[in-house]
């Protein structure tokens, strides 16, 4: 959940992180917020949480390049464009260029980008038919609780199998295709860094093609860097993996905006979806970062 008062500075806004569990009980319109006074103990005003679409988005890159442990090189690839509603999910999955006709099709999970998992649910009474080097699977089906919590937790992959590659010649994780960062000195590590500063950032994925739009405000001076460091977790470091100068708008400022038109940045995938990165805005007082926020869906 992420919310920004409609008055007020970037210091402000909230950024809260939600269990599976919430998560559903939020989707399924299952949440309300009541607000408690010393007159009315157990609430004076509630409203109840409402799905404005009724779905969870989700979609997977598809690639031989995310295989594990042994990335496959070869002209293969797919796509996934999924989404959760209640507790079925729709999915439409394509994929061509295998290297043989395809010999099995599964989600597998619980597994994170960079973990292996076992098989939840098949995928071949989906296939149209037969597998072929190219193919679909189309359809819609229930989900287990479990299933649905590790779905949603970004923790399941599609895996495409041939004969030359038993364990796997395509995989791709499925996840949500919005992902948003709260920036703040407080975050920064080794050392939180004591600021006024702050910012937020929201970022899609939708197979590999991803955009982004943060801002910053309050710096102690004019920005004089900024990247998306991976991969790395919320109390460690890493070096750049994206710089984000040329985002910029033409200047670094006290507070500014990065903001990318949609492209294709299919290497990033892996510690965006596997939340390994964070967005970090450098100034000459803090030349290692004064305000960071960690990537999360």
């Amino acid at each position: 959940i992420f919310t920004q008062p409609l008055r007020g500075n970037m210091n402000n806004t909230s950024f809260t992180l939600l269990t599976t569990e919430q998560l559903s009980a939020v989707i399924d319109g299952m949440s309300y917020i009541n607000i408690h006074t010393a007159a009315n103990p157990s609430g004076e005003i509630r409203g109840q949480v409402e799905s404005q679409s009724g779905v969870f988005p989700l979609a997977a890159a598809i690639s031989g390049l995310f295989e594990l442990p042994d990335p496959i090189l070869g002209a293969a690839s797919g796509f996934g464009g999924l989404y959760v509603e209640g507790n079925d999910l729709v999915f439409t999955i394509n994929y061509n260029g295998l290297s043989a006709a395809a010999t099995a099709a599964h989600i597998h999970g619980p597994a994170s980008v960079f973990e292996n998992g076992g098989v939840m649910i098949n995928l071949e009474s989906f296939n149209g038919g037969a597998f072929g080097e190219s193919g679909s699977f189309n359809g819609r089906l229930k989900l287990t609780m479990d299933q649905k919590a590790a779905i949603l937790d970004g923790l399941t992959y599609i895996n495409i199998h041939t004969p030359d590659n038993p364990a796997g010649e395509l995989r791709g994780q499925i996840a949500p295709i919005i992902y948003r960062g709260n920036l703040s000195g407080a975050a920064e590590r080794p050392d939180p860094v004591l600021t006024t500063g702050g910012g937020v950032g929201l970022l899609t994925f939708v197979g590999p093609i991803g955009s982004f739009n943060i801002v910053y405000t309050g710096l102690s001076g004019p920005a004089t860097a900024a990247h998306l460091h991976a991969p790395s977790g919320e109390d460690s470091t890493a070096a750049p993996a994206l710089d984000l100068e040329e985002f910029n708008g033409g200047a670094f400022g006290v507070s500014g905006g990065l903001f990318s038109l949609p492209g294709n940045n299919p290497a990033m995938i892996p510690f965006v979806v596997g939340r390994a990165s964070y967005v970090n805005v450098h100034t000459e007082a803090n030349p290692a970062g004064e305000v960071r926020g960690q990537v999360h869906h």
